[in-house]
């Protein structure tokens, strides 16, 4: 897509924000857990069905706006919803089941700093690919390769 509009340009910052920001929190997640040796959320390991709802209900409000596009929008270019669509998912789902995998794994592995980035990076970038994956499928804009500018 070799377009230059407003709705692109906006959102590939934002995209650019959000993986500034996913890589910082991992970073800070990472060096707290191995420097300080603490577990941050204590109760969060027992909660497990809280775990569950923060990591689905945002996937599921999702894929719901991306069906209602896809069949509101069916005649028009459904471009630029998915691009909305694809940038909120990374931040309201993508995000914070990357933390929260992050931290078990962190918490689990009890590895060095640079390790338990690694592993973060990894988790972020197989699940946004999997829900980039899932969107262009739900949405049928598949057709998007490469959306960079």
């Amino acid at each position: 897509m070799r377009d230059r509009g407003k709705i692109k340009i906006i959102c590939r910052v934002l995209t650019l924000f959000v993986y500034i920001l996913t890589i910082f929190l991992i970073f800070m997640e990472a060096s707290v857990l191995s420097e300080l040796d603490i577990t941050i959320l204590p109760d969060l390991k027992e909660s497990y069905l809280f775990i569950i709802t923060i990591c689905t209900i945002p996937l599921i409000i999702m894929m719901i706006i991306a069906l209602i596009i896809k069949y509101k929008f069916e005649e028009e270019s459904k471009v630029n919803p998915y691009r909305i669509v694809d940038v909120l998912t990374r931040l309201v789902s993508t995000m914070p089941i990357t933390l929260i995998a992050s931290y078990y794994l962190f918490d689990y592995f009890n590895l060095d700093i640079i390790p338990n980035i690694a592993m973060g990076i990894i988790i972020f970038i197989i699940l946004d690919y999997t829900f980039k994956f899932t969107l262009q499928e739900t949405m049928s804009v598949s057709f998007i390769t490469s959306d960079s500018l």
